[in-house]
């Protein structure tokens, strides 16, 4: 309660007080309880005492009187009533109590200053919140409102998009579906953020707006992007043993190798790789010669950051490297040299053609000229090989150079060359 005293005249003073009664928030107002009055310091007898108009708020609420009989003392109490008040928009509100003034008699008139008072202030907009989701899915948009008649308005803005999503609506829980065209304003994010507005209206009347923030995500799962690879061997010589571009010949085929990456959601492809074993290639397609591996790992990276990963595992021979070696043995005095020649070679099938293997040696005088390849015998076990030639009617004093080579489907492979010579052992004595 608060109390407005003009200047005490002969004992005397006139007096307007009020208090709060109730506040409408639907109705956006409050209404005060008023009274005005006199507190007398003496008695006053026949017309004696008069209170001009008393103005709350711009409203005269009591007009003025003249009192009289006055002879007890007591606090009187001329006019009472209430008032409503209406708030501003935002459920904010000042008052004035204009100044008033009472006339005493043989004493004259006394004033009150104009005194303003605040208000409570009475909620008005409701307050709004919106869960995060991902583009294409629902968000929850929760209003919190102050009156059940109250009705919402809602809007958005994401990027350069904006829409409305409720009019008028009485839900305060509201699952709204992101639109897909979001995708196109965050191209290189994996989110953004976007606003929400809410209008709360009364009836017609628009009692206040809020917003919030909602974060939108380009779900990974969707907008990674796609892989489509390819592998084939372009060797022509491969694909002639396996019969199959599918296959791979360790050390000799050479893959073709295509992502068939695509971007998603507005997104565009920022990197590629292919790897195979040591090797890869950065960027979309091309060619990794003499694989090592059957197993080719495809990846494309987008403009959001997001990653796919797909691996293509093809069929690999598991073929052998054909090695030649030789120890070559001098010419005995009876002109014969023996060779003994060992190696690795693939013993099995490409799948269309069976590997083969041939073994030759060669030889001639040092500082000659070398005759025509010799094919020998060679003996296999597992995936290794030996032969041991001996070569006749050789000349014990001449040196001699050998060497040896293996073929198989893939390759040649010759051993380096080797120069022996015979030499003698003499025995001098006396009789010699």
């Amino acid at each position: 309660m608060a109390i407005i005293k003009t200047d005490v005249l002969d004992k005397s003073y006139f007096w307007v007080q009020w208090s709060q009664n109730s506040q409408s928030i639907e109705n956006n107002s409050t209404t005060i309880n008023w009274s005005c009055g006199f507190n007398p310091g003496r008695q006053y007898y026949l017309n004696a005492i008069k209170m001009n108009a008393v103005t709350i708020n711009g409203v005269e609420v009591y007009s003025g009187g003249t009192y009289s009989n006055i002879t007890d003392y007591q606090d009187r109490t001329f006019a009472s009533g209430t008032l409503k008040i209406a708030h501003t928009s935002d459920g904010s509100k000042s008052f004035t109590i204009s100044g008033f003034s009472g006339w005493i008699y043989e004493s004259g008139t006394t004033y009150a200053s104009s005194q303003t008072f605040t208000l409570p202030t009475i909620p008005r907009a409701s307050s709004v919140s919106c869960s995060a989701a991902n583009i294409g899915s629902n968000a929850t948009i929760s209003i919190s409102r102050v009156s059940s008649d109250f009705a919402h308005t809602l809007t958005y803005s994401f990027g350069s998009l904006s829409d409305t999503i409720a009019m008028k609506t009485s839900s305060t829980s509201i699952s709204w579906t992101l639109p897909t065209t979001f995708y196109a304003q965050i191209p290189n994010s994996k989110n953004g953020a976007g606003t929400i507005t809410c209008q709360t209206y009364n009836g017609s009347t628009l009692i206040g707006t809020k917003t919030c923030s909602f974060v939108a995500t380009a779900n990974e799962a969707i907008s990674k992007p796609t892989l489509s690879p390819t592998v084939a061997d372009s060797n022509t010589a491969t694909t002639a043993l396996t019969g199959d571009s599918a296959k791979f010949i360790k050390y000799y085929s050479n893959a073709s190798v295509v992502t068939g990456a695509k971007a998603r959601n507005s997104a565009t492809l920022k990197s590629q790789k292919i790897v195979c074993g040591a090797k890869s290639i950065s960027g979309a397609s091309g060619t990794i010669s003499a694989v090592e591996s059957g197993s080719f790992t495809f990846s494309a990276t987008d403009s959001r950051g997001y990653t796919t990963t797909q691996t293509a595992n093809k069929t690999l021979i598991e073929y052998v490297k054909l090695t030649c070696s030789m120890e070559a043995g001098a010419p005995t005095t009876a002109g014969v040299a023996t060779l003994k020649i060992s190696g690795n070679y693939f013993n099995g099938s490409f799948g269309k053609v069976a590997n083969t293997l041939t073994v030759q040696y060669r030889y001639k005088t040092q500082g000659g000229s070398y005759g025509s390849w010799t094919t020998a015998t060679a003996t296999k076990s597992g995936n290794t090989y030996s032969a041991n030639i001996s070569i006749s009617g050789l000349n014990y004093l001449n040196a001699y150079v050998f060497q040896v080579r293996a073929i198989d489907k893939l390759a040649t492979v010759n051993s380096n060359e080797q120069t022996r010579k015979t030499t003698p052992v003499f025995d001098w004595s006396k009789d010699d």
